[in-house]
């Protein structure tokens, strides 16, 4: 297990913000579910806008792989914590559909 998921957001970013995280969750126990959902809803309605023809033009998405990458986190810390594995997946395949178009092309490689 010593090799780290590079999906993952980076380690220092899990190690700053999971506190905060972990407390809103244990005041609100359904903070994760809503927060993934909120995150995948945003990155797939920018996919339909014009600012993702920008990012496509500037070839810049970092923002969306960060949000992705903490969607995955979340649903990831939540599939522990839960015997559900449809709502992971569901959450996996939307982060997918949604991320599609703005990952870098692999056809130039």
């Amino acid at each position: 297990m010593g090799q780290e998921d590079v999906f993952l957001p980076s380690s220092s970013s899990i190690a700053l913000w999971e506190p905060l995280l972990q407390h809103l969750s244990s005041v609100q126990p359904d903070f994760p579910d809503i927060l993934a959902s909120r995150i995948i809803s945003h990155i797939t309605l920018d996919s339909d806008s014009a600012s993702m023809e920008l990012t496509m033009e500037t070839g810049d998405n970092t923002f969306e792989q960060c949000l992705a990458r903490w969607a995955y986190h979340i649903v990831q810390s939540c599939e522990a914590e839960e015997s559900d594995t449809s709502v992971r997946q569901e959450a996996i395949a939307s982060l997918i559909l949604a991320l599609g178009p703005i990952l870098p092309s692999t056809q130039n490689a």
